[in-house]
């Protein structure tokens, strides 16, 4: 399922792509949940999207800004926690791109 998010803009988050959308052309997407975050977090998710531009394939790591330490990965538009410290090693060294959000945006994009 595709991902919006929203604060500072608007992109679509589709099959591992960041698009960017106009106020114009969203009414017109369909099937998509809604992420919304502050600006600054949204233009670190633009950011990293840009930084791994050539391996866009690879998942978004998020992190909770004063969690539990628990990381999520976001890939394909789906978030799930990691629970595999050796998945998480592994996203490291492919230098994969991170997030941090606050625990109530985390609820937000589990919720959808």
């Amino acid at each position: 399922m595709a991902t919006l998010v929203t604060g500072g803009g608007q992109n679509l988050i589709l099959g591992g792509k960041l698009i960017p959308l106009t106020s114009a052309v969203v009414p017109f997407v369909k099937g998509f949940q809604v992420v919304e975050v502050a600006p600054s977090t949204h233009y670190n998710i633009i950011q990293a999207f840009l930084r791994d531009a050539a391996n866009s394939a690879l998942p978004v790591l998020l992190y909770v800004r004063d969690g539990n330490g628990t990381v999520y990965m976001l890939t394909d538009g789906k978030l799930e926690a990691l629970v595999d410290p050796t998945t998480l090693s592994a996203l490291h060294a492919q230098a994969t791109a991170s997030v941090t959000l606050s625990q109530a945006e985390i609820d937000n994009l589990l919720k959808s």
